[in-house]
């Protein structure tokens, strides 16, 4: 009753929403949009537009039924999985760039000294283990999102050691870039 004879706007309050209701009005289609409702909480709507026609007058459209469905929480994990992608492409770029890298330089031949080979060749098999930690770690993941109400395990890492491979990653390019100053 409060909403006969008002304007869409006095009664959505949302300008896309209104925008797209009177295009369906207008030309009697069918639309859905997916609309951000709430900036502050990240709230959308999956939003279905469909005419109500009127059989009675000469222009049968008579108005619009909105249909909404709260699609914030998928919104959000889609967000999350874009990020997570991003973030695993360069976790796995960053070992692959690196054993290329070391790899073609031992095939060059500009490496002459045995004692130079084995560090490079011990830091492309870290670069290797990296790698097959990271794939092993998200096949994880993948197991345990199929299977729903499992717990994430848990076990203690020793940081110094994270800290260590750390180190041992970078200490080439440390002594290289020392070199060419």
């Amino acid at each position: 009753g409060k909403c006969i004879g008002r304007s869409i706007i006095q009664i959505i309050r949302n300008v896309i929403l209104c925008d797209l209701a009177e295009e369906v009005i207008k030309t009697g289609e069918k639309r859905e949009q997916v609309i951000l409702i709430n900036e502050e909480d990240s709230q959308y709507w999956l939003t279905r537009l469909t005419p109500l026609l009127n059989d009675n007058q000469e222009d049968n459209r008579h108005g619009v039924l909105l249909v909404f469905n709260d699609v914030s929480e998928m919104k959000r994990l889609d967000n999350m999985r874009r990020d997570f992608v991003a973030n695993v492409s360069h976790e796995l770029k960053t070992p692959i760039t690196s054993i290329q890298g070391y790899v073609e330089t031992l095939q060059a031949g500009i490496v002459q000294e045995k004692e130079k080979q084995d560090e490079f060749l011990g830091i492309i098999r870290r670069q290797a283990a990296r790698l097959n930690t990271i794939v092993t770690e998200l096949l994880t993941l993948s197991r345990i999102e199929d299977e729903e109400g499992k717990r994430v395990p848990k076990e203690n890492v020793p940081v110094s050691s994270l800290i260590q491979n750390a180190t041992d990653s970078c200490r080439p390019a440390a002594a290289e870039s020392r070199r060419g100053r």
